[in-house]
């Protein structure tokens, strides 16, 4: 706190960069400089290739570009839309002229084009701000836009796909074969493709602007649309939380992608692997080529820390103290009453038998993998086994030493029994968004949180907390901007990545047992750090400040603040002010 009043102080117009919080797990050191930019070693990051992504709420912040101040974010709140100058995130304008909410934005050049709930779209001149073009034909809210070729198309609520002249605005043709509203547009190879709330999927051949192929995909409404390049697959993902992947033209379903329960809300694909996130609450990665499921991405992790090292496991099944500077992050399942279970990098459970010994080598969960979580006033918890047992490091606590499940006679462990640690909770509400961002996995949700994931392990390594909802993500390569429902975007730090490549061997199961998934989202609501309009950077850490108590045993995630200090040290806050500044 004393760093940031004297940082607002002597630089009045740029407040520091909001921090994700997360011990290492393949994240280098970061630094933070009063440009707004995160660094690692003193330089910038360079920029990553990006994914090709689709989510209805991306179409909330766009990228433009302007000759005078470069790329620009662009941003829709409620029926204005501001201009941010992208490397700095300074305010340029405002562009007002819409008598509606703005429901989608498309960026294209210097031009900035918008939809709106009046019906109209509009297209704005990013150098002057004017509203030079206003396109007048659809009957009901403009919902999507795409642009192919030298033409913009437009769906909207009147079940309508208007083809407009990019140059000057003519009306070409009017497509009318949707007999539901059409929410969603996407370009495949010289052709359009429009999904609707009907579940109806068509493929129009832009010359004659008639239908190729028209296909029932699903049974309720499509939210949203992929194209991949390798293959020419497109993915389609439904309200019901189905996934089906097709040819080019959408003819023939190659196969069905199962195990969403609800609304698809955004696809990605990388080289390898496609991801989904849904209003379930869970991200899945699949095979691309195959379409089998491969990781589910919906546990939080804790990593568990004394003054010599890090609680670790080995591949052989031990479990020791080491001095590795990024520690382990123990992937967290929940039980109803409380308990917990631990799953290590090895892909095996952390267990401690009865008779006291401590080990990483059970492929399933018995009593002797069933650990109840204790909170101390001093920030430290303590695991305490079935057998009234807790783990233990012992009085020295060096690099190297074992761990042992110990009784303890008094009311209150002692300090072997204590350990400091940082809890990190995946998502608790629908996931928003996904992108990839220098080989880490981004995900954004109504819980209001930024969520890094490790793409190759699917293990949850950082969290960044905000006052409301996540609605969407935007790399522009030199920064990267979230979306909010409600304020202005937020610009985040750059995760300096990628992740070891090596590490392809994921510890998490595909499908997760009923007994491995969270409990109620209830009790992982959090409190939300402030932040800041984006034309100020963001100012707070998000996971250090909250408090949210897990069912009892209690354990708070305000707690991951003392796990980054040892005794002797600065709390993490404090110690944000030097260039290690990411605990």
């Amino acid at each position: 706190q004393t760093w940031l009043e004297q940082s607002r102080t002597k630089f009045r117009d740029a407040d520091p960069a909001l921090f994700f919080v997360g011990m290492g797990q393949g994240l280098p050191l970061l630094s933070c400089s009063f440009d707004g930019l995160i660094h690692q070693d003193g330089g910038p990051q360079p920029m990553r290739p990006g994914s090709r992504a689709s989510a209805r709420g991306s179409q909330l912040l766009c990228e433009g570009r302007s000759a005078r101040h470069g790329p620009l974010v662009c941003s829709a709140v409620g029926k204005e839309i501001f201009l941010y100058v992208s490397e700095s995130g300074r305010k340029l304008s405002v562009l007002e002229g819409s008598k509606g909410p703005v429901t989608c934005l498309l960026g294209s050049g210097t031009s900035l084009f918008s939809g709106s709930v009046d019906r109209a779209v509009r297209r704005w001149d990013l150098e002057t701000g004017n509203n030079i073009a206003e396109l007048k034909g659809h009957d009901g809210s403009v919902w999507c836009l795409e642009l192919i070729q030298d033409m913009l198309c437009s769906a909207s609520e009147d079940a309508t796909v208007i083809c407009w002249d990019l140059e000057s605005g003519a009306r070409l043709a009017r497509l009318t074969q949707h007999t539901s509203p059409v929410r969603c547009l996407l370009d495949v190879g010289g052709a359009i493709l429009s999904g609707s709330d009907g579940g109806t999927l068509i493929c129009w051949d832009l010359k004659s602007f008639e239908p190729i192929a028209k296909t029932e995909a699903h049974t309720c409404a499509i939210t949203c649309l992929l194209h991949v390049e390798r293959g020419g697959s497109v993915f389609s993902g439904a309200a019901d939380g189905s996934i089906t992947r097709w040819n080019q033209h959408c003819r023939d379903a190659a196969n069905s992608l199962e195990g969403h329960v609800q609304w698809i809300t955004c696809l990605l694909a990388t080289e390898e692997w496609l991801f989904s996130g849904s209003r379930d609450g869970t991200i899945k990665r699949w095979d691309l080529e195959t379409g089998v499921l491969t990781v589910s991405l919906e546990l939080g992790t804790i990593s568990l820390r004394k003054p010599a090292g890090f609680l670790v496991a080995t591949e052989e099944g031990s479990v020791c103290i080491s001095k590795m500077p990024e520690g382990e992050k123990f992937i967290k399942v929940d039980h109803e009453g409380g308990s917990m279970s631990f799953l290590a990098s090895n892909g095996l459970f952390l267990s401690a038998s009865p008779g006291g010994a401590v080990g990483a080598g059970s492929e399933s969960i018995g009593d002797e993998e069933r650990f109840d979580v204790m909170a101390h006033r001093d920030g430290t918890i303590s695991l305490r086994t079935t057998y009234g047992t807790y783990l233990s490091v012992g009085a020295t606590a060096d690099a190297g030493a074992g761990v042992s499940a110990i009784h303890c006679d008094e009311d209150i462990p002692l300090d072997p029994e204590k350990f400091n640690h940082c809890l990190i909770e995946a998502h608790w509400s629908g996931v928003t968004c996904l992108q990839m961002v220098s080989g880490c996995l981004m995900s954004g949700a109504a819980d209001r949180s930024v969520k890094l994931w490790d793409p190759n392990s699917g293990i949850l390594v950082a969290s960044l907390d905000s006052r409301t909802g996540i609605t969407c993500l935007l790399d522009t390569g030199g920064a990267l901007y979230a979306g909010v429902a409600r304020g202005n975007p937020l610009r985040l730090p750059r995760p300096s990545g990628p992740f070891a490549q090596a590490n392809t061997r994921s510890p998490l199961p595909a499908k997760v047992p009923a007994a491995m998934l969270r409990a109620s989202s209830a009790r992982c609501a959090a409190a939300c750090a402030a932040a800041s309009e984006a034309d100020v950077d963001a100012s707070k850490a998000g996971i250090a400040e909250c408090e949210a108590p897990l069912s009892p045993p209690a354990v708070r995630r305000g707690d991951a603040a003392a796990a980054a200090a040892a005794p002797g040290e600065a709390p993490a806050g404090a110690r944000r002010s030097s260039s290690r500044s990411c605990d």
